[in-house]
Formats: structure tokens, C-alpha cells, sequence
């Protein structure tokens, strides 16, 4: 484990099918449940909540420090078990699959945050970290997420570590029908920034969070 990658349950200094190297991707949008990188629902960009989410997914994750947005935040608790969530009709989500900063050890060669064509290839490059895929699915249906749903921001001091700059690979979710869903991530990266940080150089996670809309 490291402190300059980070997924939510896992601490990282942060938790695509194939996209090699530096192959641009776009996404495939499952029936609009996933919605595009340019959306900005509420005025929020994927920018605006990389901001505004920052500090609580590096740092202790729970119901208590999530930051006020207008939006569901999907995530893993750092204490405790993961519980469903429970929302209203209408309820827009934001769920973030993984998470980098540059809190030392830095992974890789960290780009300007403010390089969008850097901040893409940093996150999937096989010479960085190598998303090789980034999929949600919602209630069995698929979505494949592409390079410009990565996106970087500058921050005050992060808590695992002091890194102040923060790459997600995120999306937001459209609102759900009344009743329960199951929200699904996974992704798989093999960068070769990776090989001093996992076994094989590999790192890849899934998880399932169950949602009831009231």
C-alpha cells in the first residue's frame, strides 16, 4: 500500500474492454443511466466535483464528513460496513472509481493537473498507470468509461499525505426509478508505473453498492 494512489476502500495516496496505451476510447452510454464527462448536471462538472470531493475521498470516509453537494456520493466507508443507500426520487449520483494524488510516494511521472491531454494519459498510458478498463454497471447494464472521464484538480493539503493535486476517474449517474438498484465498479490498470506499488504490477478492484430510491 501507498499513499499517492488511492481507491475508496483502499488507501493508496488515493478505489476501461481494452484501451492500450494511449488508444482513445469513448464511452459507451448505457440507456443515458451513465451520464457523458461534459455533463454538468446542477451547474457541477466532473471538475467541480473532483474539487469538492477531494479531501473527503483521501482522506476518512463516512456519513458524517461527506461534503454538502447536491449529489449522492457513492463510496466505502474507511470504518465500518458498507450500507445501502437511501434516496429520493430524483436523486442524482456522483460516483467516483478510483482516485490518484501526488502525496509522496508518488506514482509515475504526476502530470499538471491543468493538462487535461496529460491528466488522460497519465491514467491510462501502460507507461503510467495503465487503465486497461473502467466499466459501471447499473442493474446488469454496462457502461464503459473513456479517457475524458478522468479529469485533474489543485487543493489545499490532502489528509493522506499533503499532496495537493488529485486526479478521479468519475461519472455521474442519472437519477434512478423508485425501488431497488445495484450499482457495480470495477477497473483494471497494469501501468508500468504500478510494478513498484502491487504484485505483478497490477491493480484492480470491483465493488457493488446496493441503492433503494423511495
Amino acid at each position: 500500500m501507498t499513499r499517492s494512489l488511492m481507491h475508496l476502500p483502499l488507501v493508496l495516496g488515493c478505489a476501461a474492454m481494452a484501451l492500450l496505451g494511449t488508444m482513445r476510447t469513448p464511452a459507451v452510454w448505457a440507456d443515458d443511466l451513465v451520464l457523458p464527462p461534459d455533463a454538468e448536471p446542477y451547474g457541477y462538472s466532473l471538475t467541480d466535483m473532483a474539487a469538492a470531493t477531494a479531501a473527503f475521498n483521501a482522506g476518512v470516509r463516512s456519513p458524517k464528513t461527506l461534503p454538502p453537494t447536491p449529489f449522492q456520493i457513492l463510496y466505502t466507508p474507511t470504518h465500518g460496513p458498507q450500507l445501502p443507500f437511501q434516496v429520493s426520487q430524483g436523486t442524482t449520483f456522483y460516483l467516483p472509481l478510483l482516485f490518484i494524488d501526488d502525496s509522496p510516494p508518488i506514482v509515475g511521472d504526476f502530470p499538471n493537473v491543468n493538462n487535461q491531454e496529460k491528466v488522460e494519459s497519465y491514467c491510462f498510458s501502460q507507461n503510467e498507470i495503465g487503465i486497461v478498463y473502467a466499466e459501471i454497471m447499473i442493474d446488469g447494464v454496462p457502461t464503459l468509461l473513456g479517457e475524458d472521464y478522468a479529469v485533474g484538480v489543485t487543493t489545499p493539503p490532502l489528509p493522506d499525505g499533503g499532496g495537493r493535486h488529485y486526479i478521479p476517474v468519475a461519472a455521474f449517474l442519472s437519477p434512478m426509478s423508485k425501488g431497488h438498484h445495484t450499482v457495480t465498479f470495477r477497473f483494471l490498470a497494469t501501468g508500468k508505473a504500478l510494478a513498484p506499488f502491487f504484485p505483478n504490477g497490477i491493480w484492480e478492484f470491483e465493488a457493488t453498492y446496493d441503492i433503494n430510491v423511495l
